[in-house]
């Protein structure tokens, strides 16, 4: 027992040692380094980092300390020097060209120069075919003392420098044609016509392509509509049914037709309904196109002769209980006859003017 009372009061000086250290330890360390102040270093007898036993910075020795706090921020260090040497990468200049990509950009390069002398060329003869009309050429006296207009004079420089740069390309696919292999050596006369004529080993990056174009028929509005329109010569409008849903309501629903307007559908057959958007009386030629149109959207659009109702749009009832597209009609109604053969004239003119929501 006094082995052990003696022992506590050593253990209690040892520990006071050695946090003092550690403080002096800590005074050491610049305040700008980074260091955390609650940081845990890892023992020697660690196997690897975070696994073993841990000791906070006040029971390690200034040594220990020092050793622990370069093993945790030198790394980075290094490493980043490291990655600075390797992005250090070697100039453009020394690295060896692609043959082949070479080859094919020039070839590229020469059916694309060729096709710009034959336009520039169209361009010359236009613009001397326009100078040998005009007035001044015909009336001078002499002219061939006249001096050329400015159009065929960039034209005629134009043709020049295309000329000479497809010269040039030529004498590079020649200089190319005998290397071999990817890195074969170039010759100088071909890197000096490479470095002129402005030749890459890799073909230019295209521009990316603008939003893709909705295919399709062109639709006026995305609201759908239960009829489609069609415009007769004097411009009237007539709107035919879609279907027989479409039919119910285009002819009663007063949000698509009024009262006064005129009411068509072909007598004795299914078809569809057709609304005049006209108060007044009809002219022949509006009659004549709405019930063309009745009759070529009917089922007896083959038949010769079709007869087609005409009456007011408030003579036209929905029967309680009644299918899809059946209507009752009363009051005062019109027969048409629509000859069908004469009604496909109309009914081409008419579809030019056909508007569909």
């Amino acid at each position: 027992s006094s082995r052990r009372r003696a022992t506590l009061p050593t253990i209690l000086v040892f520990m006071t040692v050695a946090a003092a250290i550690g403080r002096c330890t800590a005074s050491l360390i610049p305040k700008n380094c980074g260091l955390p102040a609650a940081f845990v270093f890892v023992s020697r007898r660690a196997p690897r980092p975070g696994v073993g036993r841990f000791i906070t910075p006040g029971l390690l020795s200034p040594h220990h300390a020092l050793r622990n706090y370069h093993r945790r921020f030198s790394p980075p260090l290094f490493a980043e020097v490291e990655s600075e040497a390797e992005a250090g990468s070697v100039p453009d200049e020394h690295l060896p060209l692609n043959v082949p990509g070479l080859r094919k950009e020039t070839d590229r390069l020469i059916l694309r120069c060729q096709k710009k002398l034959v336009k520039a060329n169209d361009r010359l003869s236009a613009s001397l075919s326009k100078w040998s009309s005009s007035e001044e050429y015909l009336t001078a006296p002499d002219p061939s003392s006249l001096a050329a207009p400015e159009t065929v004079s960039s034209a005629e420089e134009n043709i020049s420098e295309l000329r000479d740069r497809l010269a040039g390309l030529n004498n590079l696919q020649a200089a190319l044609a005998p290397l071999k292999g990817k890195a074969s050596p170039i010759p100088d006369g071909a890197l000096a016509l490479i470095a002129s004529l402005g030749v890459s080993d890799a073909p230019p990056v295209r521009a990316p392509s603008g939003p893709k174009k909705t295919k399709g028929p062109a639709r006026l509005d995305s609201t759908r509509l239960p009829y489609r329109r069609f415009y007769s010569e004097d411009g009237t409008e007539i709107r035919v049914g879609k279907s027989a849903p479409d039919n119910d309501v285009l002819s009663t629903d007063p949000a698509h037709r009024d009262g006064r307007d005129w009411w068509m559908h072909a007598s004795g057959c299914p078809g569809s309904h057709v609304v005049i958007r006209c108060h007044e009386e009809l002219g022949d030629a509006t009659v004549a196109d709405a019930a063309a149109l009745a009759a070529s959207y009917s089922r007896f659009k083959n038949q010769g002769t079709v007869k087609v109702n005409l009456c007011k749009c408030r003579d036209v009832s929905k029967p309680f209980g009644a299918k899809p597209g059946l209507v009752m009609l009363r009051g005062d109604t019109r027969t048409v006859k629509v000859d069908t053969r004469e009604g496909a004239k109309r009914i081409e003119r008419l579809d030019k003017t056909c508007l569909v929501n």
